[in-house]
């Protein structure tokens, strides 16, 4: 049975409340953002986030918590079944660097990649309000990049000319949290 370790804030040692799944916690006291660092075979330890709030989230509404990291995609291989492949088109739509986005709160694959799709198409820019609570973060910052893949492939089979094969390459910068209506 794993021990339970009591967590505090690495800047002024107050105690952060979470829960057992939960991977992102913000200060009571300070307000800095803490996200769970737990690599394997790594003790595990708090690593400093930035939690950026979108303006319109005020009242009682909880916001809901999402990973961004800025990305640039290189297609390397495209084959389709058949005649008519957009593997020119697809190079061009991901030559220029985007921005992934996935759930950081629990949901199943199929949402996960609508969050992700839809966010990448809409291309917002980061929020700037004033902090705000949110569902619980129970998605681990290290999932970002194989949810981000699965956007991708989606896209990419959805162009409608019989996606036999892709490979590419994905590389992201550092994540960030989001919290969003």
């Amino acid at each position: 049975m794993p021990a339970l370790i009591p967590l505090t804030c690495p800047t002024c040692h107050a105690g952060l409340d979470g829960e057992s799944e939960q991977v992102v916690f913000v200060c009571p006291q300070c307000a800095a953002g803490w996200m769970l660092d737990d690599a394997p075979g790594a003790p595990v330890r708090l690593r400093a986030l930035t939690i950026r709030y979108a303006p319109e989230l005020r009242g009682s509404a909880l916001g809901r918590p999402f990973w961004v990291a800025g990305g640039q995609v290189q297609v390397g291989r495209r084959d389709v079944h058949g005649r008519g492949s957009q593997e020119r088109q697809a190079v061009e739509q991901w030559a220029t660097p985007r921005r992934f986005f996935v759930p950081a709160f629990k949901c199943d694959l199929n949402s996960a990649i609508d969050f992700g799709r839809r966010l990448l198409s809409e291309g917002p820019r980061p929020p700037a309000g004033s902090a705000a609570p949110f569902v619980p973060a129970v998605v681990p910052a290290r999932d970002l990049h194989g949810l981000a893949e699965f956007v991708i492939v989606s896209l990419e089979a959805e162009r409608g000319d019989n996606l036999k094969t892709l490979r590419f390459a994905l590389e992201l910068g550092e994540p960030e949290l989001w919290i969003l209506p």
